[in-house]
């Protein structure tokens, strides 16, 4: 054998050594910075109306490997 692991031995090994976190609550101004444990559902659609000029579709060509805006860029910055 040449001394690598499989994918999946890989897998059971990094899954048997790790364990999940412990969860806190926190009132919704404390939480910045944190990652949510769960999943959140928005009660109400806004805005109530489809509105993908808001969505950010016209920057989608944008985000695609080898544009050069990326180069050009740092991630997060657009000048519109």
């Amino acid at each position: 054998m040449n001394g690598m692991l499989t994918e999946y031995d890989a897998l059971s090994s990094i899954l048997a050594t790790v364990r999940p976190l412990d969860t806190e609550e926190l009132p919704l101004f404390e939480a910045g910075g944190r990652i949510i444990a769960e999943t959140v559902t928005a009660q109400i659609s806004l805005p109530r109306f489809d509105n993908s000029t808001m969505d950010g579709a016209p920057l989608t060509p944008l985000l695609e490997p080898g544009c050069a805006w990326l180069e050009n860029n740092r991630p997060g910055r657009i000048s519109v």
